[in-house]
C-alpha cells in the first residue's frame, strides 16, 4: 500500500488493531502488578485506539475517499479492540458479567449481521445510536482502566463517587444501548 492522502484513514484503522496486543499487554500487567503507571499507559493506548476509531471515518467522509478496507476494516478494528479489553477485564473482574457478555455477543451477532447483508450485496449502514454507544462503551473502558492515583480519577471521585463504580454504570447504559442498536439494525435489514 503506497502511502497518500488515501490512505491516512486505512493506516489509523490498521494501527488501531496494531494497538490491541499492547493496550492487553498492559491492562494485564498493570492488574497483575498493582502497577498504576501500566494501567497509565493501557488507558493512553486505549483512548489514542479510541480516538483513531472516530477520526478514521471522519477522515474518510469529508475527504471523500472511502474504500471497501475501510467500510469492512474499520468495523473489525472496533469490534476486536472492544471485546479484547472486555474480555480481559471480565476475567479481572473489574467490569460487570451480564454488561459484559451482552456486549461481546452483540459485537459477534452484528459482525455476522454485516458478513451476512454482505453476501447479499446490502449494506448495514452505522447511526448516530450506534456512535453513541461506542462513545459510551470506550468512556466506560477508560474509566474503569484508569488507576486510582491520578488527577483525573480523583476529580471523578470527588464529584461523581467511586471510579469502578462509576465506569460500570456507564457500560450499563452502553450495554442497554447495545441491545437497543442491534435490535434496531436487525429490524431495519430484515424490514
Amino acid at each position: 500500500m503506497r502511502f497518500s492522502l488515501n490512505t491516512i484513514p486505512n493506516i489509523m484503522t490498521i494501527s488501531r488493531l496494531v494497538l490491541i496486543p499492547f493496550v492487553c499487554y498492559f491492562i494485564i500487567a498493570g492488574m497483575e502488578n498493582d502497577s498504576d503507571l501500566d494501567l497509565l499507559i493501557a488507558d493512553l493506548l486505549f483512548s489514542i485506539g479510541a480516538i483513531t476509531d472516530f477520526l478514521d471515518g471522519y477522515l474518510a467522509r469529508q475527504l471523500k475517499i472511502e474504500s471497501n478496507f475501510g467500510k469492512c476494516f474499520d468495523n473489525i478494528a472496533d469490534k476486536m479492540l472492544n471485546v479484547a479489553i472486555i474480555c480481559i477485564l471480565l476475567s479481572c473482574h473489574k467490569i460487570w458479567l451480564i454488561p459484559g457478555l451482552v456486549v461481546i455477543l452483540r459485537e459477534v451477532f452484528m459482525s455476522a449481521m454485516r458478513e451476512y447483508a454482505a453476501m447479499n450485496k446490502r449494506e448495514i449502514s452505522i447511526e448516530m445510536s450506534g456512535k453513541i454507544k461506542t462513545t459510551l462503551q470506550f468512556l466506560a473502558i477508560i474509566m474503569i482502566v484508569l488507576p486510582r492515583d491520578v488527577f483525573l480519577s480523583n476529580w471523578i471521585e470527588n464529584y461523581f463517587g467511586d471510579l469502578m463504580y462509576c465506569g460500570n454504570v456507564l457500560f450499563l447504559i452502553s450495554t442497554i444501548l447495545t441491545v437497543y442498536t442491534g435490535i434496531k439494525y436487525t429490524y431495519t435489514y430484515f424490514k
